[in-house]
């Protein structure tokens, strides 16, 4: 922990304890649980929300905080009774939607999601989180282009979001617009050059291009980020074999399933490596 976060955390516990001291007042004990959410102390929080409720049975912000706690924990029948309950109090707050879209998308309702995640759309325009995680769903539901048109208004209101620009370039990627993919890989690099899935994905999309050299260097860096990535080794190793670099490829294959042995029945199911163009070949 470093000095900022200790003086943060430190802080936190004085406002609590003065927010305490000011005696059974639903709204103290709501603040105070929110302060637990800043410092991650769910189980205060969570302590906290549930007086708060206690003393006020219509109080949908309470409601709300309680949920988060809930989802957060794994409770997700609790959270999504909890924020069923802040909604029905209160119709018109985004936080409920918002928590409730990414309760629903656990739960596997992915209609239930995209429609709150529109609600929330729909109270606030600007909030670039709710896009982003509605084309998130949508990129579940194959709804690609729908979901890059999420991802594209993310971005627009958040010019610095890194999963964004990662997530559309995926989509690109699995389209096959390989410049664009790579273009928005390089943008979430730019953004945050500890991105390893997107060092990972960008050396993918160059290596599919025939870019080599300039591939292996990114699945190097998703590497040198990310010493457990096994698809790094295993891609790594493809290009290294069709480099004519047998002993490297050998190598990188080894730790690949050595990390991650399901990657060994990949390469026996489909008769070798994946190809440039989509296929396999080059049997191990």
């Amino acid at each position: 922990m470093n000095s900022a976060t200790s003086i943060f955390t430190a802080l936190v516990a004085i406002l609590s304890v003065a927010y305490a001291a000011l005696g059974d007042d639903a709204t103290n004990y709501y603040t105070n649980g929110v302060m637990k959410c800043a410092i991650n102390d769910w189980s205060g929080a969570l302590t906290n929300f549930n007086r708060a409720i206690a003393l006020n049975t219509n109080y949908a912000d309470a409601y709300e905080g309680r949920s988060t706690v809930e989802y957060i924990n794994g409770d997700l029948d609790a959270a999504l009774a909890d924020a069923n309950k802040a909604i029905a109090l209160n119709p018109e707050l985004p936080c409920a939607y918002f928590n409730r879209g990414e309760i629903n998308f656990s739960k596997g309702d992915t209609n239930g999601a995209i429609l709150d995640f529109t609600k929330v759309i729909e109270r606030q325009p600007d909030d670039a989180d709710a896009y982003y995680c509605r084309g998130t769903v949508k990129q579940n539901n194959g709804d690609t282009n729908a979901a890059i048109a999420d991802f594209t208004k993310a971005i627009e209101l958040k010019p610095t979001y890194a999963e964004a620009y990662y997530c559309r370039g995926y989509l690109k990627e699995a389209q096959r617009d390989a410049d664009g993919a790579i273009a928005d890989f390089d943008e979430a690099i730019k953004i945050n050059p500890s991105y390893a899935e997107a060092y990972f994905h960008r050396g993918y999309t160059k290596g599919t291009k025939r870019d080599f050299d300039r591939a292996i260097e990114d699945f190097d860096k998703a590497i040198g980020i990310h010493s457990h990535f096994a698809y790094a080794y295993f891609y790594r190793a493809w290009l290294e074999r069709l480099k004519g670099n047998l002993d490297a490829s050998n190598a990188d294959y080894k730790k690949a399933v050595s990390l991650d042995p399901q990657l060994r029945q990949l390469i026996l199911t489909n008769g070798g490596f994946p190809t440039t163009n989509g296929g396999f070949s080059g049997k191990y």
